[in-house]
């Protein structure tokens, strides 16, 4: 897991997990 924060100021969490997509893609989708 890599926790990044992000321009906003609001830390954001993506779990690195094989899926499709680009991980932008994939946290918009669980998001």
């Amino acid at each position: 897991m890599s926790v990044k924060k992000e321009a906003s100021g609001r830390r954001s969490v993506q779990v690195e997990v094989e899926v499709p997509g680009t991980p932008e893609e994939v946290w918009q989708a669980i998001a």
